[in-house]
């Protein structure tokens, strides 16, 4: 028997090649699959073979239909085979047939005649698709990875981008350099999605984000189609990497989505670049969306609004402005415009429109008093200001806000007092308020008084106040007064491993070595509750620093020294420590390294003049 078969230059023939009736019968066929009723169809096609029974065509195309029946189990297995066992026997038989009739073995679990048909297959047509085909099953079913039937199908004709991309895959299996390359060569070819696709997918696995975008956006710069995810793709990379000239550069097709996510990165990219009427345009499409987020309607109302202001159409402006319902939006909004001095008059008069028309009289007066605060105009502030009922404040989270605007930008802290005194729930406390207010402006002396009543007349002051009072204590120099007090933060937060390194730090960088032991047990306790933190174990490496055990101090450090060191503090103390180790090259290394680092003054300082004494020996 010969297994000569049809080569792939022995083409099946055409449908001009059909005669009459077997063309009627085919014709036939293609309406019933296009209906879905494969039964009729491949009745239909018998008919048509026994009509022009050498025509390869509507054999391949009834064992095609037959292979598709059987997965809705209209035929057997066993139907196909028999069915494609005849044409070899006839020695009338495609290399696509074959390749039907081994899937048919395959299923069945007869593995070796599966095989077989598929060799058959490839000695028939020397393609990329039977090439990667006998390659997957071989891999499949034999465990044999010959990655020379890739190869050979490499140097196959590249007919279809389909066989490329599966060919790629296979590769990226164990060399995904190889299946980026084959992807690459396949794009250059056919700049297609299908394979810039794939493509991007190995590059993401590779993290090579720059490659992907370049591909991208040489697409767009063509004025070629990119799929829906790669639009998206593209967009969120520029806005996520604050890159939003880009999205104006790519608005077009932002504009043409249908992508609530990407008409976002225009509205706000837009905003970001001052460029209002791209934010105008985005804006009312992502309106005119029926799904739009409604957390994001009155970010979306607030900032049309502001944006129409910026364009000079107040009474646009106002109107979105009216429709905005969040107080944080509208308040962050007219914080913006007070910050134009050269729109002060405008943002006065849309102030006022606004105060007129808006039915809630609270809000209103929170608006302008804060705004009118903002401008400077303090009398006119506290009398809007003074206006607002407490329940108002209370129910929308403003007491504090308010409070703060009293006592920084007003220089009343008997109003900031007054209105705290009306809360329920006095958290934090007014002297709470105040010492955390004075710390922040750094009028140190009034939060040092402050900070100390709190310290003595709460029962159990929060870990975040004695946090406070340890920085304020550095600032002011005043550790060994502060520190009786510091003593009982441990005992308020006993599980609390923030609160003990910070006590334990406090001792050893201010040297007060009869309280080490006390140091030591409060770091190695903060350890044994958060053993992976950095900063925890500087605190004991500095703390043998201190106690001039510098081998136990270096070892503390390995935490810190096995990952990328980002903090001027610990780099100088890195630096000391390998100092006084007589590893003076490790030390200049990283006491450079705090200065380049340049995040903590007091550690730079201390570097700087390290290196200073070095330099000096």
């Amino acid at each position: 028997m010969s297994c000569a078969g049809i080569s792939q230059n022995d083409k099946p023939g055409t449908v001009q090649d059909f005669n009459s009736r077997a063309l009627f019968y085919y014709s036939l066929a293609e309406s019933s699959i296009q209906m879905k009723n494969l039964p009729d169809a491949i009745i239909l096609l018998k008919k048509a073979e026994i009509e022009d029974e050498n025509n390869l065509e509507i054999r391949e195309r009834l064992t095609e239909v037959m292979s598709m029946a059987s997965l809705y189990e209209l035929v057997t297995q066993q139907e196909i085979i028999a069915l494609g066992e005849k044409y070899y026997r006839q020695d009338k038989h495609t290399a696509k047939i074959l390749r039907f009739l081994a899937e048919a073995y395959r299923k069945t679990e007869q593995f070796e005649n599966a095989d077989k048909y598929l060799k058959i297959a490839l000695q028939l047509e020397s393609s990329q698709r039977n090439y990667s085909t006998y390659y997957f099953f071989q891999k499949t079913y034999f465990n044999n990875t010959d990655t020379l039937l890739l190869e050979k199908a490499l140097a196959s004709p590249w007919e279809r981008k389909e066989d490329v991309v599966r060919i790629a895959h296979y590769y990226s299996e164990f060399n995904l350099d190889r299946a980026i390359e084959i992807l690459i060569e396949g794009y250059e070819k056919w700049d297609d999605l299908t394979t810039l696709s794939a493509l991007l997918q190995y590059y993401n696995d590779t993290g090579g984000s720059s490659e992907i975008i370049e591909l991208l956006q040489n697409r767009v710069d063509r004025n070629l189609k990119l799929a829906p995810n790669m639009q998206n793709y593209l967009i969120a990379y520029y806005f996520n990497t604050f890159q939003n000239d880009k999205i104006l550069l790519n608005q077009q097709i932002c504009l043409e989505s249908e992508s609530e996510q990407i008409l976002k990165f225009l509205f706000f990219a837009g905003l970001s670049q001052s460029d209002y009427q791209v934010t105008i345009k985005a804006g009312h499409l992502l309106e005119d969306l029926d799904n739009t987020d409604p957390g994001f309607d009155n970010t979306l109302k607030g900032y049309l609004g502001y944006s129409y202001f910026k364009e000079k159409h107040d009474n646009m402006a106002l109107e979105y402005f009216l429709e905005t319902d969040s107080i944080d939006v509208i308040m962050e909004i007219f914080h913006d415009l007070a910050s134009d001095s050269l729109e002060t008059e405008r943002t006065m008069q849309l102030l006022d429109n606004y105060t007129l028309k808006h039915p809630n009289h609270d809000l209103t007066n929170l608006v302008s008093g804060y705004t009118y605060a903002l401008l400077e105009m303090t009398a006119e502030a506290g009398e809007r200001l003074d206006r607002i009922s407490f329940d108002f404040l209370e129910e929308n989270d403003f007491v504090l806000p308010v409070a703060l605007t009293y006592v920084d930008r007003l220089n009343d802290p008997g109003k900031a007092r007054e209105l705290l005194s009306k809360r329920e729930n006095p958290d934090p406390s007014l002297e709470e308020f105040f010492a955390i207010y004075y710390y922040d402006s750094r009028q140190d002396s009034l939060a040092y008084e402050y900070i100390i009543q709190v310290l003595m007349d709460e029962k159990k002051p929060d870990v975040s106040i004695y946090l406070l009072s340890s920085f304020l204590a550095e600032r002011m120099d005043k550790v060994s007064d502060i520190l009786p007090y510091l003593e009982k933060g441990p005992l308020d937060h006993p599980d609390n491993p923030e609160m003990m390194n910070m006590l334990g730090y406090l001792i050893a960088n201010n040297g007060i070595s009869e309280k080490y032991t006390l140091a030591e047990d409060l770091i190695k306790g903060a350890l044994e509750i958060s053993p992976d933190n950095g900063m925890i174990w500087d605190s004991l490496a500095w703390l043998y620093y201190q106690k001039e055990q510098y081998g136990e101090a270096l070892e503390a450090m390995q935490i810190l020294l096995d990952s990328q060191i980002e903090n001027s503090e610990i780099a100088y103390h890195l630096g000391a420590i390998y100092y006084f180790l007589e590893n003076k090259a490790e030390a200049v290394r990283y006491l450079t390294m705090a200065v380049e680092l340049k995040n903590d003054d007091k550690a730079v300082k201390k570097a700087i003049e390290f290196l200073e004494l070095i330099y000096s020996e």
